[in-house]
């Protein structure tokens, strides 16, 4: 009886031990969750606390003074250009053409003269951007370094052919130098607009395209860029992303095509009867797009291919349009304040740089100097080009996709919202999140419109004065 009694006693002893321990386990399982959860919600907190100190630096930080700005644009920009011009007409072009410069020539002459034209046009584009860099308060936190850099690889590429627009784009938004989407199409055109024109004075040093064909085809871009920088007024942030997002992955599309060399090449160097009628539309279609953002060369290009027009021909239409394409649209966007001015002014500043940088290094070092080809190294980066387009393109759609989920502000007036004693339980912490919502998007209304106001008041008084 004794023996049966302890170990009864054992057992049971073993039993309750082993019941001890999964209860501890238990026990340890959810202080061991508990704990990962407190440092998740700490680490988080942490993230909050740092990303909003980070912020506060910024805003208490000063930065580079619009004076500043001003004389490092009015020094470097006739420096680089003049520069640029003299070892273009003295070095690049006589040792590619095997030829001097000659203005007795009907193709050096009109070549010229619209140089000489886009000079004046940079002069005038530089007086808008000296308006553009006094309202640099509105992004004044943004950093001025990073912004350059934006532009200067942006316009770089872009100058040895492989495009800037889906470059600057890509590096604003991942930067978060630019968050609201319906600013970018403004920001790019009005930053990367005197670039180009530098670019276009570069390359258009000889033109052997038939004069009519060129002159419609840049006059389309330019009225398309007027219409698409007038619809992007009456355009949603959600809308323009997806527009963006969409057109970009079919003009990533066209230049896989271009790569692969599956449009084909004429040789025609102009258009005539329906074929210049279609190219002139379709040209006016992608002045509207560069307005909205998305580049111009990449569908310029596919299409000069198919009418049977050479290549060879495709770089100065395409440089011309787009160069002229961009005051208008940059001017639009500066009467309706639909960008970031110091970014803007950034992005200019760099891209000029760029822009020369990249005609000195490629062209004249490594093609003049080292008689090497650019498309040795071109064709990788044009590639590249391919993949950010892509990248660009899905980050633009996600952006639609997040501000699409956001409840829309317009809808205020139609809701009813019942407040009284007996519906406090109603009053959930996401219901009051969204009548938040709905009131920021009204208070932000209300400043855009108090904005405009105030400008009118103040045009008025310059009047009377």
């Amino acid at each position: 009886k004794m023996a049966d009694l302890c170990m009864f006693t054992f057992e049971k002893n073993i039993a309750f031990k082993k019941a001890h321990k999964i209860e501890v386990a238990a026990e340890l399982i959810k202080l061991n969750s508990e704990i990962k959860d407190l440092k998740k919600k700490a680490s988080l907190e942490q993230a909050t606390i740092l990303e909003a100190l980070k912020e506060e630096k910024l805003k208490t930080r000063k930065p580079i003074s619009t004076k500043t700005l001003v004389l490092i644009s009015v020094i470097s920009l006739p420096l680089l250009i003049i520069g640029t011009l003299l070892i273009n007409y003295l070095l690049y072009f006589p040792k590619t053409r095997n030829e001097s410069f000659d203005l007795t020539k009907k193709e050096y002459l009109i070549a010229f003269i619209i140089v000489l034209i886009t000079l004046i046009v940079i002069i005038g584009y530089f007086i808008l951007m000296l308006k553009v860099v006094k309202k640099t308060y509105m992004d004044r936190e943004k950093n001025i370094f990073k912004i350059t850099a934006i532009g200067f690889v942006g316009s770089f590429l872009d100058t040895i052919g492989v495009g800037s627009f889906a470059v600057a784009t890509a590096g604003l938004k991942a930067t978060k130098i630019v968050k609201n989407d319906a600013l970018l199409p403004g920001t790019i055109n009005i930053g990367l607009g005197i670039p180009n024109l530098i670019a276009g004075t570069i390359f258009v040093a000889a033109i052997n395209v038939e004069v009519l064909t060129l002159v419609l085809l840049v006059v389309g871009a330019i009225l398309g860029s007027f219409v698409g920088a007038k619809l992007t007024k009456r355009i949603s942030a959600k809308h323009i992303s997806l527009t963006m997002a969409i057109v970009l992955a079919i003009v990533a599309i066209l230049m896989i095509l271009t790569q692969l060399n599956v449009l084909p090449s004429g040789n025609k160097t102009g258009l005539e009867g329906w074929q210049l009628g279609l190219a002139f539309i379709l040209f006016m279609v992608y002045g509207g797009l560069q307005a909205f953002g998305i580049g111009l060369y990449a569908p310029a290009l596919a299409t000069i291919a198919l009418l049977g027009m050479d290549i060879k021909v495709a770089f100065p239409i395409m440089t011309l349009a787009s160069g002229s394409a961009f005051p208008v649209a940059a001017y639009s966007y500066y009467k309706n304040n639909k960008y970031q001015p110091k970014t803007g002014f950034g992005l200019m500043l760099g891209g000029a740089l760029g822009v020369v940088l990249a005609f000195l290094t490629v062209f004249v070092g490594i093609e003049v100097g080292l008689d090497v080809k650019p498309d040795v190294f071109t064709n990788y980066l044009k590639w590249l080009a391919v993949i950010v387009v892509f990248y660009v393109a899905i980050m633009l759609l996600l952006s639609y996709l997040k501000i699409r989920k956001k409840p829309n502000a317009n809808n205020l007036t139609t809701r009813k919202i019942i407040f009284s004693p007996e519906s406090y339980d109603q009053w959930n912490e996401k219901l009051v999140n969204q009548l938040d919502d709905y009131l920021l998007a009204y208070y932000d209304k209300r400043q855009f419109y108090n904005d405009l106001l105030n400008k009118s008041l103040g045009k008025e008084t310059k009047t009377w004065k």
